[in-house]
């Protein structure tokens, strides 16, 4: 069996194993339960939530600096 043939048949098998285990992990994260959630969450008026280790949460506001004590 030429090597093209074995590359392909191995490719397949791989890209099934992926399908598979996306399906799964969607299933198990609940990825599929509120499908209508994300089209109606961007049209919500409020305030993005802050970026997660960030002191300043207003880009626009600059951040003071403290003199040195000495």
């Amino acid at each position: 069996m030429p090597i093209g043939y074995i590359l392909f048949i191995a490719w397949m098998a791989m890209e099934i194993i992926v399908v598979i285990g996306s399906i799964v992990w969607c299933a198990e994260n609940g990825q599929w339960k509120n499908i209508e959630k994300a089209k109606y969450s961007m049209l919500e008026d409020r305030e993005p939530a802050p970026w997660p280790g960030r002191e300043n949460s207003n880009p626009r506001k600059p951040k003071t600096i403290k003199p040195a004590k000495g």
